[in-house]
């Protein structure tokens, strides 16, 4: 059992913040601890730190308003030195600032801005944001609020407080498996016979689908609810080829621009297809576990899949 005080302070947090939810100082109670809700700014930090080494797309929602828009986070370096310093302090700044530590200063969070694009506008004005990725089976979901608009390399990013509080939603989705970019998977894109092919990259895969990329031309040529097939290759094997229907079509802004996503559900005719499936899910995560524990050996913490 939590203190009252701080079952009083979570409380008084998550009826702003999550005001959808009905909690009572029960069910607060019970969701500290669990380790479901969190106030502290080092509960919060691992995920953070897991988003953004992890290149996870984050979902933002505005206040209470259920429209969703989409970003990823974004490092904070020091602002490059004057060139008279840079001759004296270049090796020391690069030891003193390690990539992607910023968030160690539990002080902001940077963010590239929301795709689509109408949502910066509102988020400048915004009361609140919350930023919602996933990890494993579940979502979290962490509330915070806007600062400033600041710019690096000429590139407009957004500035947040650091979260206030935090919680977990448990079964938010189906488990997918991140495609590590180490695991060059390719992805044959084939609609009718009167449109072309398409050659891409896999974003993540699960059970029941796989979303991937396309560029501006090819999200053109594909709709909701089209019937597609799709054929899996590594190394030029066919690991897999099934068919299914596009589910939904996005974008979202990179370090490398905008880019369009396609989010895709298969036909999982027989169980033949569905074990397929599961095996290259399986090799999928069993890459990207591989390569988050280079990181977290790189950055001294955990990051979570």
């Amino acid at each position: 059992m939590s203190f009252p005080a701080l079952i009083e302070k979570v409380h008084r947090r998550a009826n702003i913040f999550f005001p959808n939810e009905r909690y009572t100082a029960e069910l607060i109670d019970e969701m500290i601890d669990v380790g479901d809700i969190f106030i502290e700014a080092k509960d919060i930090l691992p995920y953070l730190h897991s988003a953004l080494l992890d290149g996870k797309m984050v979902e933002v929602q505005l206040d209470n308003n259920p429209r969703v828009f989409f970003s990823h986070l974004h490092d904070d370096p020091p602002p490059p030195l004057e060139q008279e310093e840079q001759e004296e302090q270049e090796e020391q700044e690069e030891a003193a600032y390690k990539e992607n530590s910023y968030l160690e200063n539990l002080s902001h969070v940077i963010m590239f801005p929301v795709e689509p694009g109408m949502g910066n506008y509102a988020l400048r004005y915004s009361r609140y944001v919350i930023l919602r990725f996933f990890v494993s089976f579940y979502a979290v979901e962490v509330a915070a609020e806007f600062q400033e608009v600041v710019y690096q390399d000429g590139v407009p990013l957004f500035r947040l407080g650091f979260p206030s509080i935090g919680r977990i939603v448990r079964k938010a989705r189906e488990f997918r498996a991140k495609v590590a970019k180490k695991m060059e998977l390719m992805l044959v894109v084939q609609a009718s016979s009167k449109r072309p092919t398409i050659e891409t990259r896999i974003i993540d895969i699960s059970a029941g689908g796989v979303s991937f990329f396309l560029s501006r031309l090819e999200q053109k040529r594909i709709k909701v609810d089209d019937v597609l097939r799709l054929k899996v290759y590594l190394d030029q094997k066919l690991l897999l080829s099934i068919g299914g229907r596009v589910r939904h079509l996005s974008k979202i802004r990179t370090g490398s621009g905008v880019e369009f996503i396609c989010g895709f559900q298969f036909d999982l005719a027989n169980r033949t297809v569905a074990s397929s499936v599961e095996a290259l899910v399986a090799q999928v995560q069993r890459v990207h576990l591989h390569e988050l524990a280079d990181k977290s050996a790189e950055y001294g913490f955990s990051v979570l899949a």
